[in-house]
């Protein structure tokens, strides 16, 4: 495979204990997946396509996996399917909401493939399982794919078989931890029944200061707010698709001044945390899991109360010529999050373009 790594060369990699996490999300409100949607102009051929997929698959080995083995073995093999490209029908689709988008609800499985394409009107959708793939992980692919689309050789993954136990400071698995109390309201409207919603906005403005501000206008008042950060920069170099972001937990309320709160939690290892206490989770059946988060949403939905207000996530400023190639030029970008019922609001943002927004719907009279 031109400018990718040898897969009988490359050892498997150990299924976190937080991607486990995500699998039982993934199994309690299907599809749990991450949508980079890449709106332009342009001609590319389906062939053209699939052979860039193919291309950036074999630099980035970690778009192809498929999980194996069960409890502590559980691990991604890099031999599964690659990805796919597909085209659906949503003429009505705009955008701006899922309405109109029915291909956004089907599922990926984690016997592979874990990634798609799907070419939709004047967009470019990139579909993957979060369980396999983070935030920061789809977008490196994503420029892989256009970079092979422009005929340029993919940088390939540096480590692909690193997992986010491997980022972690090791003093932290031995301290004790209790899971934050289930004590917040929502920041959105919640209900009890099924399914999701979500919309774009746009922000004005300058990019400096964008996540403190964001949660300040969503947080006015008392709120526990989770910050996806990513941990490669731990290991300088580092390309990978895998799941290795932390989080950190912010409380918000008067006085607190969120940029200090949240680089001073940042320096003191607080997105590593909770790594290392989901790392227990790794030898647990995935039924008992589901069976415990049934539980915990029940409890949500009764009580009105969650363990966090909204999480709230930004992939920076993306370049949108990196995002071009091949016939195809990208002129916005937006990621829309998963969804899950123990979720709230979950706010994603890209660049200073656009940002989507999804929450549990009202339950109607």
């Amino acid at each position: 495979m031109s400018g990718g790594l040898a897969l009988a060369s490359l050892p498997d990699r150990p299924l976190s204990g937080l991607e486990r996490v995500l699998l039982v999300a993934d199994r309690l409100m299907p599809p749990f997946v991450l949508q980079l949607v890449l709106e332009g102009q342009g001609e590319v051929s389906a062939e053209r396509l699939q052979a860039a997929l193919d291309e950036a698959a074999g630099a980035l080995p970690g778009a192809r996996v498929r999980l194996v083995g069960s409890l502590k073995q559980s691990r991604w093999s890099h031999d599964g399917p690659l990805p796919r490209w597909r085209q659906a029908q949503a003429p009505a689709w705009d955008g701006q909401s899922e309405a109109g988008a029915p291909f956004l609800a089907d599922p990926l499985s984690a016997r592979g493939p874990v990634l798609e394409l799907v070419q939709v009107g004047p967009r470019l959708v990139l579909r993957a399982l979060h369980a396999a793939m983070d935030g920061p992980g789809l977008l490196l692919f994503a420029e892989a794919l256009f970079a092979a689309l422009r005929g340029e050789r993919p940088a390939p993954a540096t480590a692909p078989q690193r997992y986010d136990r491997e980022l972690v400071d090791p003093s932290l698995f031995d301290q004790k931890g209790n899971p934050p109390a289930r004590n917040m309201p929502p920041l959105a409207p919640t209900g009890r029944g099924p399914g999701s919603t979500w919309r774009r906005l746009r922000i004005p403005g300058p990019g400096e200061d964008l996540l403190p501000r964001v949660i300040s206008a969503l947080a006015p008042g008392r709120a526990r707010v989770d910050v996806p950060v990513d941990l490669r920069g731990r290991e300088p170099g580092l390309r990978s698709t895998a799941n290795l972001c932390g989080l950190v937990r912010l409380e918000v309320g008067p006085g607190v001044e969120l940029g200090r709160a949240l680089a001073g939690a940042v320096e003191r290892g607080e997105a590593q945390r909770v790594v290392a206490q989901a790392d227990a989770l790794r030898g647990l059946p995935l039924w008992l899991l589901g069976w415990a988060g049934r539980r915990e949403i029940g409890r949500g939905q009764r009580s009105g109360r969650f363990t966090t207000s909204a999480t709230v996530s930004t992939l920076g400023r993306v370049d949108l010529q990196a995002l071009s190639g091949g016939g195809w030029q990208t002129a916005r970008v937006l990621l829309i999050p998963p969804t899950s019922p123990d979720l709230p609001l979950v706010v994603t943002m890209v660049d200073r373009r656009a940002w989507s927004r999804s929450s549990r719907r009202r339950a109607r009279p």
